[in-house]
């Protein structure tokens, strides 16, 4: 018997295509995507997948609680495997999980897992869904780690990692030359740093631009270039000029064109993200670029992880400016140029574990045991 996969998803971001595609294309599955309007990440586009993919409204209950309507009357007892987000604050997921344990139908979750600061009572909820499901697939092993500490089954708990679009991303990569980008803009040769996101007030950059400043001030000249656009551009682009390095920080604006990503990640020294830094690593590894982040991993994402220290980047103390421009200064005293047995180390890691070829690789092997497939 054709075995029929459901995969759920709260939303499906453009970031995720790849993996996305993969699964459309391994798997006999349909996938249900709430819509979630409200996000600014933009959409994925699903026209050209070959598998049904419904998008469902999403619907906010209270404070942070949601639904994906429709979900249970389209899915319950319709497939023999499912994938869901899973978030404990998803109640449709609850029931499918609850209705699904009762019938025996496997359904695996597919997040972070646990942080590190939950409260106890997410713990409990955390806890009591992971013992509704089948498996967990999990973006690193400090969550695994942090969840066998906590109680939970090792066997159940799969590290699956995280990826962006590989394929033609490792196109680009072999395309990939020095260029004089950043001579042309800032008409000198001073290292760059770079950072790739929203520039929301989580990521912590006005310690990256006061530790410009502080690196200047020891004779120690940097440029910075940000990619991204978000609420504390002003407030960044006000501080760059108080503190007189305006003309060493490049605010480049959101830029969706990955050729040009290519080039400025490549072309850079160090990308520097001073809070947590997610998938940003992997998009900076996966073009040559270190990358330089704080040391708290319950703060942290689970693409830290991708980082080394002093092969593929290095921490500093969480919160530190300080520490954050020792680390930065000692990284460019050891590596005034960018070397390529340092560009390789990262090209390594992502080659290795966060790629969709991985993924699918561990999801097979979890989703095909026990199956006729």
């Amino acid at each position: 018997m054709k075995i029929k996969y459901c995969f759920i998803l709260n939303y499906a971001p453009h970031y995720r295509k790849e993996i996305l595609e993969r699964i459309d294309t391994e798997f006999d599955c349909i996938f249900f995507v709430g819509d979630k309007t409200y996000t600014p990440i933009k959409k994925l586009d699903f026209s050209h997948f070959k598998n049904k993919v419904k998008e469902l409204p999403f619907v906010r209950l209270f404070k942070r609680f949601y639904t994906l309507k429709g979900l249970i009357s389209l899915t319950y007892r319709k497939y023999d495997i499912y994938v869901l987000t899973g978030q404990t604050y998803d109640v449709s997921s609850w029931f499918l999980l609850f209705l699904n344990k009762v019938i025996g139908r496997r359904t695996y979750i597919w997040n972070h897992g646990l942080y590190g600061h939950e409260t106890s009572i997410q713990k409990r909820f955390k806890k009591l869904q992971f013992n509704l499901c089948s498996g967990y697939f999990l973006y690193g092993n400090f969550a695994k780690k942090l969840m066998i500490d906590e109680g939970y089954t090792p066997d159940k708990l799969h590290v699956i990692y995280n990826s962006l679009e590989y394929k033609y991303q490792k196109q680009l990569r072999g395309q990939l030359q020095i260029s004089s980008v950043y001579q042309n803009y800032f008409k000198d040769q001073a290292p760059v740093l770079i950072f790739i996101g929203r520039l929301t007030a989580v990521k912590k950059l006005e310690m990256l631009i006061e530790t410009v400043k502080l690196l200047k001030d020891e004779d120690i000249k940097v440029n910075c270039v940000l990619i991204g656009d978000g609420l504390q551009r002003d407030n960044l682009k006000e501080m760059a000029v108080k503190k007189g390095i305006e003309s060493n920080v490049w605010f480049y604006g959101a830029c969706y064109d990955e050729p040009i990503l290519a080039e400025l990640v490549y072309n850079a020294s160090i990308c520097v993200s001073p809070g947590n830094i997610g998938l940003t690593a992997i998009h900076s590894l996966m073009y040559g670029c270190p990358a330089i982040t704080h040391n708290n991993f319950i703060q942290q994402m689970p693409e830290v992880e991708s980082i080394e220290e002093g092969v593929t980047g290095a921490f500093f103390e969480y919160d530190s400016t300080i520490s954050l421009k020792e680390t930065i200064k000692k990284w460019l005293q050891q590596y005034p140029i960018k070397e390529k047995k340092i560009i390789d180390n990262c090209f390594s890691i992502i080659d290795e574990r966060y790629n969709p070829v991985y993924q699918i690789s561990k999801l097979k092997a979890i989703l095909y045991e026990n199956t006729s497939d």
